[in-house]
């Protein structure tokens, strides 16, 4: 599939929404078919592992290899997680890393976020000129899923800009999952709901979480996200 922005989306207004405070929300952002085509790979055809980070180390677990764990490991596992998280740090959801080299729809979608005309869209919405790649995974939370308050600069990966296309076909503010901003004291800002073929772009250095996915929520919340980096 070659995908393309929707040619109905007007840059320059998004750029000067950009300036105001270096994010921005584009609705309708991919053709509606494209989205669609998108939106039931990651629900139905992407193999994702559970990503997590304890002690200080990241990493992840299939949910075949979470339950072939003892019960003990897998609740002190999990309690470690969630203890953590009570104190501000952490995360738990699903992700897989999208490869450009990927013979799929994901792979197809990687290499049009690197592809020239996306980086030359994104110098023209930031004002920065000089992208040079794309980083990208597949997210699922399901309920009780969860990204604290962090940052996404990491200076040696010369993230620029982080990106969320969000795919879920329908989603209410109430079900959680929300792209949360917060001042650099924790007081909470603008909160930004994962609505369908909706892309957020935002400086790295903004705080920001994803909220806890509501136990009432009744489908996962999908997207693809990452960031765009400096040559």
């Amino acid at each position: 599939m070659d995908f393309t922005l929707n040619p109905s989306i007007d840059l320059d207004n998004v750029a000067a929404v950009y300036a105001q405070d270096r994010r921005v929300r584009l609705t309708n952002i991919l053709p509606r078919e494209q989205a669609e085509a998108l939106s039931d790979y990651l629900a139905n055809k992407t193999a994702y592992r559970h990503a997590f980070v304890l002690d200080g180390k990241f990493g992840d677990v299939s949910g075949a290899e979470l339950q072939q764990l003892p019960e003990e490991d897998r609740a002190r596992l999990i309690q470690g997680v969630l203890k953590q998280a009570s104190e501000g740090v952490g995360f738990w959801y699903e992700r897989r890393a999208v490869n450009a080299t990927d013979d799929n729809l994901l792979g197809q979608f990687q290499r049009w976020l690197a592809s020239p005309e996306m980086h030359a869209t994104m110098g023209r919405i930031t004002g920065q000129e000089n992208y040079g790649s794309a980083v990208a995974q597949a997210t699922r939370f399901n309920r009780g899923d969860f990204l604290t308050r962090h940052q996404d600069v990491v200076t040696e990966e010369q993230r620029q800009v982080a990106f969320v296309f969000n795919l879920s076909p329908a989603w209410h503010p109430d079900w959680g999952g929300l792209l949360q901003f917060f001042q650099p004291d924790g007081t909470p800002r603008e909160a930004w709901s994962p609505d369908f073929n909706t892309l957020s772009l935002f400086d790295v250095g903004h705080v920001h979480s994803v909220t806890c996915v509501s136990p009432f929520a009744p489908a996962p919340r999908l997207a693809v996200s990452g960031w765009f980096r400096l040559r």
